[in-house]
């Protein structure tokens, strides 16, 4: 079994959050003209 650098898995916790938000973002923006 070969081990893996830590980095790899900062890398993919990152790459989740950013999506993450990057999906509550356009959710805020689609939502706004409703909610104003």
């Amino acid at each position: 079994m070969r081990r893996e650098p830590p980095y790899l898995h900062t890398l993919e916790a990152v790459s989740a959050v950013a999506s993450t938000l990057l999906s509550l973002a356009i959710l805020a923006v689609l939502l706004q003209p409703r909610l104003g």
